[in-house]
């Protein structure tokens, strides 16, 4: 046997591992998430998305200019070519 204690941060899941608890809020269906899922989300989404509507990852940008680039990629047709599976 280890001779090494068990903490907190063993016993939680990945996600949450290093998140403090004013990090999360159960979410409407009474699960534990974190506060800034929309945040990393609309990061994630914006990533996909470098080259339309003047997206790049050396500049700012805004959610709607990340919405409107979500409805150009729809309106082309051709999302598959632009967004990662």
């Amino acid at each position: 046997m280890s001779e090494k204690q068990v903490t907190e941060r063993d016993i939680r899941l990945p996600q949450f591992r290093d998140a403090n608890l004013e990090d999360l809020e159960f979410d409407g269906s009474g699960e534990v998430v974190r506060k800034d899922r929309f945040e990393k989300s609309m990061r994630k989404i914006q990533g996909m998305l470098h080259g339309v509507n003047g997206l790049s990852a050396r500049s700012s940008w805004t959610c709607e200019q990340v919405v409107e680039a979500v409805e150009i990629v729809l309106k082309r047709g051709d999302s598959d070519q632009h967004l990662p599976r």
